[in-house]
């Protein structure tokens, strides 16, 4: 189950007050979605998620305020340990568009495993992302993060979980949700 921190709570003094609420609701979603997940089969991983408001953003800036945002997240977490070196690796993420859905692109970090109800996981993943949508709307894009800039993982990995497998990032109309995989272990 995912745990957050009451430090990270501090990054939202500054969001005004339908934002706050809104990350509050889709922790909460992520959170079941991360339990029904492990009712399912998928033991040993685990689910965070972050939404930070874009409202008014030209869509050529997205990129460098999800950069914003995660340098922010990880000095807040780092505090006296972040260091040029650090921010030169966030600086370098990449973001992709995919051809993909929210639910198609999550689904398919499970879809091949044997440990798991496959169609147990598809009806789960349905259900978060109608949650999802029922608060912050239809996505317009979804992005990953390149391959080649998954060292970003790492560095994340000390502000939400363990071991950080990789990020997926949804465009709404006024918000972008940063949808996190990986494992507590």
């Amino acid at each position: 189950m995912t745990i957050f921190s009451d430090e990270r709570d501090e990054l939202y003094n500054n969001e005004y007050g339908s934002c706050a609420y809104i990350v509050g609701a889709i922790r909460v979603i992520t959170d079941n979605f991360d339990m029904a997940l492990y009712e399912a089969g998928v033991h040993y991983e685990a689910l965070a998620s972050d939404v930070f408001c874009i409202d008014g953003l030209d869509e050529s800036i997205i990129k460098k305020h999800i950069i914003e945002r995660i340098r922010n997240l990880v000095e807040d977490k780092l505090e006296d340990n972040f260091d040029e070196k650090l921010l030169a690796e966030i600086e370098k993420l990449d973001i992709k568009p995919t051809n993909m859905s929210m639910q198609e692109t999550i689904f398919r970090y499970y879809k091949n495993r044997l440990d798991c109800d496959n169609e147990k996981v598809k009806a789960t993943t349905e259900k978060y992302a109608k949650g999802v949508e029922y608060y912050l709307g239809k996505p317009k894009n979804v992005y990953e993060a390149d391959k080649d800039t998954i060292d970003v993982c790492g560095i994340l990995s000390s502000a939400y979980l363990g071991i950080l497998f990789n990020i997926v990032f949804v465009e709404y109309e006024k918000h972008m949700l940063m949808f996190l995989h990986g494992s507590c272990e």
